[in-house]
């Protein structure tokens, strides 16, 4: 070309090289447009990741409030029962002191009392030396210690011990 620039296939190659150059300034253009994108992806999944590892904080720290008010709670269950132990100690003390005064012998009675009358008993022990003797008639002489020998608790001993004759 540059021994005949204006020979007859100057101008085919003129537009051939324009061709060239504009396909090299696209494929220029284009090149910069994928390293843009590229950019704008990387700097996309870092604010991601900054969005992900915020969320990743946020839970954290929902996670420590409900670590910090679980806490709190079994400090106030801890006291609640540290209150109540000593609530139970002092009505301990206070049934062992209350055991111990009535365990004392009152000497200073307004007036004596009468023994009871053994009627009961010696009659429903009559009729048993007899063989006469019916439930209806009251305990007889050992019922208590008979009842407890035979594995009944001391509570119904006492009560089936100490009834009235009903006949």
């Amino acid at each position: 070309m540059q021994r005949y620039p204006d020979g007859a296939h100057a101008a085919a190659a003129k537009a051939l090289i324009e061709r060239v150059r504009q396909e090299e300034a696209s494929r220029a253009l284009l090149q910069e447009r994928e390293l843009e994108l590229r950019k704008a992806e990387e700097a996309k999944h870092q604010a991601e990741a900054k969005a992900e590892e915020a969320k990743r904080a946020d839970d954290l720290a929902l996670a420590r409030e409900e670590a910090r008010k679980a806490q709190e709670a079994v400090r106030k269950a801890e006291a609640e029962r540290a209150a109540a132990l000593e609530a139970a100690d002092q009505a301990r003390k206070a049934a062992e002191e209350a055991g111990k005064q009535a365990a004392m012998p009152k000497l200073d009675r307004a007036r004596p009392t009468k023994p009871k009358s053994r009627g009961g008993v010696s009659r429903a022990d009559r009729a048993y030396s007899n063989n006469t003797y019916r439930p209806c008639m009251g305990a007889t002489t050992g019922c208590y210690q008979r009842a407890i020998a035979n594995g009944h608790k001391p509570n119904w001993a006492r009560a089936w011990c100490n009834r009235r004759p009903t006949c």
